[in-house]
């Protein structure tokens, strides 16, 4: 998951370029996917490889909203120092307008699609080494 989330990333880090810099966003979505899939993932694996495609898909999706969430506070947090907001509420409440503002950069099909895909290689990968070392 740290592999795929880092590569969508990537996709995602070109589409922004011309906004704000986040060189760093890969990185971090490593993290995110590196926690996701140890604790989800790889905590749900043997219940054979249809369950692992939804247990990696879930990790993904897990990822993705962890990563959003992850990207919004540290943005609100910015915005908060700049004094951008007049209450502490206020900017809380901004977070999920901002995960909202960022999630429009997943609309682009490679990201759809590297995601999808990673998710259910993520799943099957984590099945089969549950099976191999048990």
């Amino acid at each position: 998951m740290a592999a795929t989330g880092a590569s969508a990333a990537e996709i995602v880090v070109l589409a922004m370029a011309e906004v704000r810099n986040v060189s760093w966003l890969p990185g971090f979505v490593a993290l995110v996917g590196l926690f996701m899939g140890w604790t989800l993932t790889g905590d749900r694996v043997g219940r054979g490889y249809l369950g692992a495609v939804s247990m990696g898909l879930q990790g993904m999706v897990m990822t993705v909203l962890g990563a959003l969430l992850g990207v919004s506070f540290a943005e609100m947090i910015a915005l908060a120092l700049r004094r951008r907001y007049d209450a502490p509420m206020e900017a809380l409440v901004d977070v999920v307008g901002l995960a909202l503002r960022f999630s429009e950069y997943l609309r682009d099909p490679r990201v759809l699609a590297m995601l999808l895909a990673g998710g259910i290689v993520t799943g099957v990968a984590a099945e089969w080494a549950a099976r191999r070392w048990r």
